[in-house]
């Protein structure tokens, strides 16, 4: 598994899981560009917030750090799309 540390910290999960290669083994990536950070904590333990694609900021002392943060769809939207208009 190749990761980019300097877009993660301890806690962050950022992944996809892959096809089983062998039995009780699998692959994990972030290489596709929608799978990123969602949820983070500063290293004081507070909620961090998106701020861009590539950067979080704390929600308490405002510090940036920098992430591959997740292009989340929220799923409302996606349901609309995938429902056929009444008519």
């Amino acid at each position: 598994m190749i990761l980019d540390f300097m877009e993660m910290t301890d806690g962050d999960m950022e992944m996809i899981i892959l096809p089983i290669t062998e039995a009780h083994t699998y692959q994990l990536s972030t290489a596709e560009n929608e799978l990123g950070v969602v949820m983070a904590h500063s290293e004081q333990g507070h909620p961090m917030v998106p701020i861009s694609w590539t950067e979080m900021q704390c929600s308490k002392t405002f510090v940036k750090e920098p992430r591959k943060v997740a292009k989340v769809v929220p799923e409302h939207l996606t349901k609309e799309k995938s429902e056929p208009k009444a008519g």
